[in-house]
């Protein structure tokens, strides 16, 4: 069974919401020199825009997840260089260092209100969210960045993000936008596999090759990650 529950919201439209959000939050993302500096360290290597964005993404995706939900930085993110400082954050803190890394290499990124394995309605502007991640644009077309999952390949949002109505925390939003549902033609696995058993007396070889993309790609990372914490303790 399903309870009922009344939710009220004092903002008008989500332009009001989304203008109050920035205005909380503007001092958030300075470009400091540390930021610059580390955003430089980074992408030193990197020979193209979107090189960049991933040496970025690697790195913030890196630092310890820790939420301390206290007083206005509950909805808030800390100050990116404070973040970058700590070496940890929650997932609007570390979305945060994303985008003020990137603007320190003149790359757009915003902040992407989510609400993760729930829904926002257009007809009720408020507090619907109780996630955070980044939009960036790339030759003018978007790129939806999680970066509070380390697990997750670049390029893929994670479970619990596609086809959520979002909130762009930018100039000019007034309404929400739809993260993108992946087609199935996004997600495969490919296994080969080979036993060689000419010789019966002896070992029996056998190799595998794995190919995934996608959700099974997701899902073999997180596998090997559980495997490797829990084999630590194995003799």
């Amino acid at each position: 069974q399903h309870g009922s529950r009344l939710v009220i919201s004092t903002f008008p439209d989500w332009g009001e919401f989304a203008e109050w959000y920035a205005r909380i939050s503007k001092l958030t993302t300075e470009v400091t020199p540390a930021i610059s500096a580390r955003a430089a360290e980074l992408v030193r290597d990197a020979k193209t825009e979107r090189e960049k964005v991933v040496a970025v993404y690697h790195f913030v995706t890196g630092l310890r997840y820790v939420a301390v939900p206290l007083g206005v930085n509950s909805f808030r993110p800390h100050a990116a260089e404070n973040v970058l400082q700590n070496q940890f954050g929650d997932c609007k803190d570390k979305a945060n260092l994303f985008n003020a890394l990137l603007h320190s290499l003149n790359i757009s990124a915003d902040l992407v209100l989510v609400p993760r394995f729930t829904q926002a309605r257009e007809t009720l502007p408020g507090f619907a969210f109780n996630h955070a991640i980044s939009r960036v644009t790339l030759d003018d077309n978007p790129l939806w960045v999680d970066t509070t999952d380390d697990v997750c390949r670049f390029g893929l949002l994670p479970p619990g993000d596609p086809g959520r109505n979002v909130l762009v925390i930018t100039p000019g939003t007034n309404t929400l936008t739809q993260l993108p549902i992946p087609q199935a033609s996004e997600h495969s696995l490919k296994v080969l596999g080979e036993i060689n058993c000419s010789d019966l007396a002896g070992a029996a070889p056998v190799s595998f090759s794995v190919t995934a993309f996608g959700y099974p790609d997701y899902e073999l990372r997180e596998t090997a990650r559980e495997t490797k914490e829990a084999s630590a303790s194995l003799p």
